[in-house]
């Protein structure tokens, strides 16, 4: 609430608890500064509403169906952010800092009505196997993690590429390859097999990767420097 991503009662945070198999969700039409512990609802895999004392959220199908498509995913958390939501009008959001590259792909998921079925299989289906983070045309944006810390920063995240992603068309910065340029590459054991986006890379370009890196020193080039956290190292 205090960052911004939710305003009033819009928005929703989801947490499974995997020994019981049921979900923890806010409520609906509750207004988060004033919300309780005590009104927190609980629902099982399938959305069903089990216990609390106010009906859960309207996108409980979206939470509970990214939960049980992915294992690996125990919070997740739907935001109304302004420029998240801006943003999924149109673009698919790019890192613009090295903090931000641990959440993208962050792609868009075609309009469909909030609330339904429809929209939580097309969350699922833009998500895939291991992404945190989607944006949801004419709506917002959803993101997701292994526990409640990495679905906020997943959130917060998002929104700040958002934000900086606007900032810069606004002020008709462009991407543009050359010295000080940061390229993000996400999921490293992929692109190293891709020949063709390693020669992408030239002299000058700055190179910012998440992930393992086993075979990243046979791909060093005279002039590109790879960074991966704090370290640099040059090839």
């Amino acid at each position: 609430v205090d960052m911004g991503l939710i305003h009033g009662t819009s928005g929703n945070i989801a947490m499974k608890d995997p020994d019981e198999d049921v979900v923890a969700i806010t409520p609906s039409g509750i207004r988060y500064k004033t919300m309780t512990v005590d009104q927190i609802a609980i629902v099982d895999m399938n959305g069903k509403w089990l216990d609390g004392p106010f009906k859960p959220s309207s996108e409980t199908p979206m939470h509970t169906a990214v939960m049980r498509a992915r294992k690996d995913v125990t919070a997740t958390v739907h935001t109304h952010g302004m420029f998240a939501t801006i943003c999924a009008m149109n673009w698919e959001l790019k890192p613009i800092t090295p903090p931000q590259c641990e959440f993208v792909p962050v792609r868009v998921v075609p309009f469909t009505m909030p609330g339904s079925d429809e929209v939580a299989a097309k969350v699922v289906e833009t998500l895939g196997e291991d992404g945190l983070s989607c944006l949801i045309k004419n709506h917002g944006m959803f993101c997701c993690g292994k526990n409640m810390a990495q679905a906020m920063a997943a959130a917060i995240y998002t929104e700040e590429m958002a934000t900086t992603t606007y900032d810069a068309k606004v002020a008709g910065i462009a991407h543009e390859r050359g010295k000080g340029v940061l390229i993000a590459v996400n999921k490293w054991d992929k692109i190293e097999k891709d020949t063709n986006t390693m020669n992408k890379f030239k002299k000058g370009d700055f190179v910012h990767y998440a992930g393992s890196e086993p075979a990243l020193k046979s791909y060093f080039k005279s002039g590109i420097r790879f960074l991966q956290s704090n370290t640099e190292e040059s090839g």
